[in-house]
């Protein structure tokens, strides 16, 4: 999961529980950056998972902001000049929101995909730290509830194939709406180590789509 650049509703964010908002007092954060995150903490205290190998150490969160979960977040924040992936980076939190975040739905012969079109956009869309997390746009009259699932076992020659089903309920407001979800990806075979093609199929307004990211089992 890269790290992306704010954007002015990034700016605008109010700090969530336990982040502190006080003026940084230290000069050398002066770049910036959203990105999905999974939140844990270990002996060292609360941290934030960006991707497999590399990991963000805030300097101002020092309590769990999850009851001691592990909870999949949105995150924005301030950093000394660069990330540097593979290893343990310091950086200033200054927003943090937690994703909805489900278990992949297993396939059966009774299961239904529903095909109402969904938008994925491709920052903060993938796969990372056992997770796979969808930033989306679709028609939505904020009225009426829509369900999305994830689902596993589509294909039996392709353990490692998830299929989202989106089902609008009928809300066909012309109104486009965006948001992020998360599915958690344990139930998938374990790939033992090593890094495998995850094939993730979808219905947009052009037709079936796909995409493959590389995936490692926790």
């Amino acid at each position: 999961m890269k790290l992306l650049p704010f954007t002015v509703a990034s700016l605008v964010a109010t700090c969530a529980l336990l982040v502190s908002c006080d003026n940084f007092g230290d000069d050398s954060y002066k770049y910036y950056g959203s990105a999905a995150v999974t939140v844990k903490a270990d002996s060292k205290g609360p941290y934030m998972q960006l991707d497999d190998s590399t990991t963000l150490r805030a300097k101002n969160l020092t309590a769990y902001p999850f009851s001691q979960k592990e909870v999949r977040a949105l995150c924005t924040i301030s950093y000394d000049e660069q990330i540097h992936f593979g290893q343990e980076n310091e950086v200033y939190l200054n927003m943090l929101d937690s994703i909805s975040t489900n278990p992949l739905t297993p396939w059966s012969d009774t299961s239904t995909l529903s095909k109402d079109p969904v938008e994925l956009i491709s920052d903060m869309t993938g796969v990372d730290d056992g997770y796979l997390t969808l930033r989306f746009r679709t028609y939505h009259s904020m009225n009426r509830k829509h369900s999305m699932k994830a689902y596993f076992g589509t294909d039996t020659a392709n353990p490692y194939e998830v299929v989202i089903s989106h089902d609008a309920h009928g809300d066909t407001s012309d109104k486009m709406v965006e948001s992020i979800v998360a599915f958690r990806l344990g139930s998938l075979p374990p790939t033992n180590g090593k890094y495998v093609p995850l094939t993730l199929r979808w219905t947009s307004s052009g037709g079936e789509k796909s995409v493959t990211f590389k995936y490692r089992s926790r």
